[in-house]
């Protein structure tokens, strides 16, 4: 009777896990179709109020509105998909290098897609960056294939794996170089900025040493 008992235990304690397992994973990939139809529906209030637009339009932040209007919505959301998609890749096919990459590779191409037709960000260049930056994984991603047991000699998988260094390296320089530059440029207007702001404290004593 005990055994019985523990196995209808067992057995109740598994299908709890299976219904929780699923119901969030349900929510989980429901979540970004939620999101989108939301903003989808309430954009215009999302762009023209301000408060609201601080409040909920965090998937807005730094994203053109006005260039392509509604259609920009497709980035955050997509992005959200990725990720999920990403994490299903790396729990359930470890098993299958393969398809791994091949699902990585659609990945990257869509969002490569996305991002050349949409343009979802204000400043062009964020755009070309974010394209580059989906251009060096995708060639990372070629270069995972040789190390698979399609590729046997040891030779040609060393080769493959400092190529894919040396790739992986150039993409963070560009970054690097990109964000010094922008850090550069809003110091350098900052200063300006200061000397504009001491320059008229300056004339503004002038005048009232004049006036006394």
């Amino acid at each position: 009777m005990t055994w019985i008992n523990e196995k209808t235990a067992r057995a109740f304690g598994v299908n709890i896990n299976t219904i929780f397992t699923g119901v969030f994973a349900l929510i989980l990939f429901s979540l970004p179709f939620v999101i989108g139809i939301g903003y989808t529906l309430y954009f215009d209030q999302l762009t023209q109020d301000r408060k609201k637009r601080e409040k909920y339009g965090m998937f807005l932040a730094n994203l053109n509105t006005f260039r392509n209007g509604k259609t920009v919505i497709l980035y955050p959301v997509f992005t959200m998909i990725r990720k999920i998609v990403f994490s299903f890749t790396l729990v359930f096919l470890q098993e299958f290098p393969n398809f791994s990459i091949f699902s990585i590779n659609f990945q990257i191409l869509s969002m490569i897609i996305l991002i050349g037709l949409t343009k979802p960000f204000k400043k062009p260049r964020k755009n070309t960056l974010e394209i580059l930056n989906e251009f060096s994984l995708l060639v990372v991603n070629y270069h995972l294939m040789s190390l698979t047991d399609w590729v046997f000699d040891a030779d040609t998988r060393d080769a493959v794996g400092w190529s894919m260094i040396a790739v992986t390296t150039l993409g963070i320089a560009v970054n690097l170089v990109v964000l010094g530059r922008e850090n550069y440029m809003l110091t350098k207007r900052k200063y300006r900025f200061w000397q504009l702001k001491r320059a008229v404290e300056k004339r503004n004593q002038e005048y009232e040493e004049l006036e006394k």
